[in-house]
């Protein structure tokens, strides 16, 4: 991983996924972690994660925290509270959860994990090619064969809180769908684009259902 980081030609996404267990101490797991994420440009974590290593803190502290040590993108998913990130500007980003009919959990974070590398890793490989100078959204859509990109860390930075906010709605929805279904299965692309193109009709009703209203 530091190798990987130090050659600055790929995207290291880091997911710290604390378990307990038998001899599980705070204090080792929090210096394992602290130590690795210095080599990641994106960090994902959950709120339990960031509870058994920081009990009695904030994750918008941890997060903060992180983010001085490494100057990428953390994201930090609350279950059905939705995900909190902060953006390489410091920009703090809070997406509502996409709604769910929830049958099985399990997975869940893992299809959040793909879904925002699937389209992370084409936009930084389209920023650091053409440049400094290029707009956060002049990658494709689709990611690239080769994800790989020179000045990785440098990409990322550039990549507006904007672009990343909807690249975190993507995650979201690709948890939603994954939770809906038993066994840890998570949406293929196909499936997931059809979602993203729901998501307007399904925040309006569940907005209706809210209030009394029948959906339209």
């Amino acid at each position: 991983m530091q190798r990987t980081w130090q050659e600055d030609r790929a995207l290291v996404f880091y997911d710290p996924n604390v378990r307990t267990g038998f001899g599980f101490s705070a204090e080792a797991e929090r210096a394992r972690v602290e130590r690795q994420l210095a080599f990641a440009h994106v960090i994902k974590a959950s709120k339990d994660d960031i509870a058994l290593l920081y009990p009695g803190r904030s994750f918008r502290e941890i997060a903060a925290a992180w983010q001085g040590t490494m100057s990428g993108l953390v994201a930090v998913t609350l279950g059905s509270a939705g995900v909190y990130a902060l953006a390489p500007d410091g920009t703090e980003i809070y997406l509502p959860a996409a709604a769910a009919e929830v049958v099985d959990t399990v997975g869940a974070g893992d299809a959040f994990a793909a879904a925002i590398l699937d389209r992370l890793a084409a936009k930084v490989a389209g920023v650091a090619a053409a440049g400094p100078d290029a707009a956060a959204a002049a990658a494709p859509d689709a990611a690239a064969p080769d994800a790989a990109a020179p000045d990785a860390a440098a990409a990322v930075r550039r990549i507006s809180a904007d672009v990343l906010r909807g690249l975190l709605e993507r995650a979201s929805v690709s948890a939603a769908l994954t939770c809906e279904r038993a066994g840890a299965q998570s949406p293929d692309a196909r499936t997931l684009d059809a979602a993203m193109e729901e998501q307007p009709r399904r925040a309006l009703e569940a907005q209706h259902q809210e209030i009394g209203l029948e959906p339209a």
